[in-house]
């Protein structure tokens, strides 16, 4: 998975996740402004265990990047 970050979103701002016909979903704000895109490819799981262990060590890393924001 390939995860580009490409602006910045507000803690009250509503999402729209899509997915495009090759398959990147797009996170965006209802005016069209994206903020994610996420290229997979490979196999894909649904499994939730796999999946939340994977949400936890993203957040795990993403707090060593940003602890101010996580200790609020």
């Amino acid at each position: 998975m390939e995860f580009r970050f490409t602006n910045m979103v507000g803690a009250d701002t509503p999402l729209k996740f899509s997915e495009a016909d090759d398959g990147t979903i797009h996170v965006c704000d209802e005016s069209g402004k994206c903020y994610l895109q996420v290229v997979r490819s490979g196999d894909i799981t649904h499994d939730p265990v796999v999946v939340e262990a994977f949400a936890r060590c993203y957040v795990a890393f993403s707090g060593k990047n940003f602890p101010t924001i996580l200790n609020h």
